[in-house]
């Protein structure tokens, strides 16, 4: 009895459900052939970045690209953002497949062909080594793990691991809700799916580029993915090694943009640091810092000045601290790279440690600048074949013949310096969508526009004043996006400029990225602000007092503009 009522109940229910379906089936029929006729909405631009991070994932790394004699089959790269690389499989007898991963420093290693020599010493000039790099600019380990799933299909011998950049907490979907969330898409513009919408809004809202990480998720998710990865190579017998990851500490300021020039005694510390009255800015900074304590400009502005007198230990302690509390960041402060110590010592796989060997290189030993870096975290193009020397002496510690000499190679620093590279990835930086940008300049781009114009001043402006086709030319290809989102932003990409102008000393040519900038954008605070400051050093203070008072009225809330206005005297 119970058994025919709970079929009888089971065909009710399906009968209905398909019944259901049917009706709504042909409703949204109906409404297609409406939407047909008389148009149907548009869909909405996905989320910044959604494709490269996460529609992406859903393709195979590298696709069949040819099919060649012997039953071989040529492979290449098939994610847009990907190096160029081929191989063959099945994998040629005696070949030795390295195969790299992590974000944009793992992309390098594998474009330079200097290795070759140190590949030799190690295997000897009759066999064939491929060095294949599948990192990803932006990538973070969570992605480098989904990576690793998908090319250890092509037989490795060694993965060698770069992550620790990029760890900014970014919400993680699986396969699964990437598809569902793609489909609520294509179909919200039915309103009979609308009306539904709500029974699977759950597994849509796993992606929200919003919602604020907790404390230490980051850390234990890094943790988790790298054991994670180790763990997995192991399971195919494949060889690891993990690398700390070295990052500029000495020239790059924090990437962390709080309102920092809000606060009275870091102002007051920032125009002491500027003049070069150290002594005043490390009381000043060090007062700060007792209120603030997990500040990274602080620390940061705080070592530079200790390095001013000659206090060298201190330096690159307030250096170490000002990247640990730079998060989020692109680059691996020196507390995750003692975590990656650790988990290498604890799984018992090889460790490259890449950060302390740029260490003992730098110019302050333990905290690298600009003579190593391009900028934040990517060293210069020479730097590569040592990397990947001392990568390999920790694959293969046995051999003598790669041993890394620890001294600093002459020729790393290349001449000329690339400008434009540099001014995009400052105008890049600014571009970052950060909530209150506006308060404070951005002194990563600072730095770096300091640095191009110090390089080449007539290319610099150049390319500060006609950026589109520049843009077009150097800009990366897997975000179609950035070229319009830079030019939206490029009145305040000039007020920067100015900024940097005018701590430079060159007051005219701070003077003319404000006009020009305010062209573009009347009204913009930043350009006012840089306009005023730069008349007051030209002797034109009435001017000057006259733009400072018109901000203050304009933006009461805005105690940078206060402290300037009350400096000046307007």
């Amino acid at each position: 009895m119970k058994i025919s009522m709970l079929r009888k109940a089971f065909i009710f229910l399906r009968n209905t459900a398909l019944g259901l379906g049917s009706v709504l089936a042909v409703l949204a029929a109906v409404e297609l052939c409406a939407r047909g006729l008389w148009g149907r909405p548009s869909l909405a631009p996905l989320p910044q970045g959604f494709q490269y991070n996460y529609t992406d994932t859903l393709t195979p790394f590298f696709k069949p690209a040819e099919r060649l004699p012997g039953g071989y089959v040529l492979y290449k790269s098939a994610r847009v953002g990907a190096a160029p690389e081929t191989f063959v499989m099945p994998k040629l007898a005696g070949d030795y497949r390295i195969m790299i991963i992590g974000g944009s420093v793992a992309v390098p290693i594998g474009e330079f062909r200097q290795f070759w020599p140190i590949v030799e010493k190690l295997f000897g000039p009759r066999h064939r080594v491929e060095l294949i790099t599948c990192g990803m600019p932006g990538y973070d380990s969570g992605q480098s793990l989904d990576v690793l799933h998908r090319i250890l299909r092509y037989k490795p011998n060694l993965i060698i691991d770069m992550d620790g950049n990029n760890e900014y907490g970014r919400t993680e979907m699986t396969p699964l809700q990437i598809r569902l969330y793609l489909a609520d898409r294509a179909m919200s513009r039915l309103w009979i799916y609308r009306g539904f919408k709500k029974l699977i809004r759950a597994h849509l809202d796993a992606w929200d580029a919003g919602t604020p990480v907790p404390a230490g998720t980051t850390e234990l998710n890094f943790e988790r993915n790298l054991r994670s990865i180790v763990q997995l190579c192991r399971s195919h017998g494949v060889r690891i090694v993990l690398c700390t990851l070295p990052a500029n500490l000495r020239d790059m300021p924090p990437m962390a943009r709080a309102p920092r020039w809000s606060d009275r005694v870091f102002f007051m510390a920032m125009q002491a640091y500027q003049a070069r009255d150290n002594s005043r800015a490390a009381a000043l900074f060090n007062a700060y810092l007792g209120k603030h304590p997990t500040n990274p400009a602080a620390h940061y502005y705080l070592g530079r000045t200790l390095e001013r007198l000659r206090h060298p230990r201190e330096a690159v302690r307030q250096y170490d601290l000002a990247a640990d509390w730079d998060k989020p960041g692109s680059r691996t402060p020196p507390d995750r790279n003692a975590d990656i110590r650790r988990i290498a010592r604890r799984e018992g796989v090889p460790l490259a440690d890449l950060a302390r060997l740029l260490g003992s290189w730098a110019k302050l030993p333990g905290a690298p600048g600009d003579s190593l870096f391009f900028d934040n975290c990517h060293v210069w193009a020479a730097g590569n074949p040592i990397l990947l020397q001392d990568i390999l002496s920790a694959a293969f510690p046995k051999n003598q013949k790669l041993k890394v000499t620890a001294k600093e190679p002459s020729s790393w620093l290349p001449r000329p310096f690339p400008t434009v590279h540099m001014l995009l990835a400052a105008a890049g930086e600014i571009t970052l969508p950060v909530a209150n940008q506006g308060e404070n300049l951005s002194e990563v781009s600072i730095e770096l526009m300091r640095r191009a114009y110090r390089a080449n001043p007539r290319l610099f402006m150049r390319t500060l004043m006609a950026p589109k086709t520049v843009l077009k030319k150097s800009l990366w290809p897997w975000d179609p996006g950035t070229v319009e989102r830079m030019m939206r932003q490029w009145p305040f990409i000039l007020s920067v400029a100015g900024e940097m102008f005018r701590r430079e000393g060159r007051y005219k040519q701070a003077l003319f990225c404000a006009k020009r900038s305010l062209k573009l954008a009347p009204g913009g605070e930043e350009a006012l602000l840089v306009k005023a400051l730069a008349l007051n050093r030209l002797g034109q203070q009435a001017r000057a007092r006259a733009i400072l008072r018109r901000l203050v009225r304009a933006h009461p809330d805005q105690r940078d503009i206060l402290l300037w206005a009350k400096t000046i005297g307007a």
